[in-house]
């Protein structure tokens, strides 16, 4: 599964040096680009899930989430899935498609897909 980072193109020298700093948020493309648009000159950065490394839940993403029409779901139905989960970034990830994870990402200019 392809996850999705958006950041600004400013950030891309010291990334590619030093990898994607903890904590990081990877989302699903529909999610992704709907952050993006808050940058002026976004760049993404799109991995395999199995590149990341102890991954948790996005809780701002749980507590504020993107909602209707993005995934297709109230915020109400958003925290009712999510109380009646076990909580784990995989429910993070199927309820608000979304996660965070606490260590650096390692990424190269080939994982850039705009």
């Amino acid at each position: 599964m392809m996850l999705y980072h958006v950041t600004s193109r400013g950030n891309l020298a010291a990334i590619l040096q030093q990898g994607i700093t903890p904590t990081s948020y990877w989302a699903i493309e529909e999610v992704c680009d709907y952050y993006a648009e808050d940058f002026d000159d976004p760049i993404t950065f799109g991995i395999d899930l199995s590149r990341i490394s102890d991954p948790i839940p996005d809780q701002p993403g749980i507590d504020e989430p993107v909602t209707f029409p993005t995934m297709g779901k109230r915020e109400a139905e958003v925290h009712d899935e999510w109380e009646n989960s076990n909580q784990t970034w995989r429910d993070s990830l199927e309820i608000v498609g979304s996660i965070a994870c606490r260590s650096i990402v390692h990424v190269t200019e080939s994982d850039i897909v705009r």
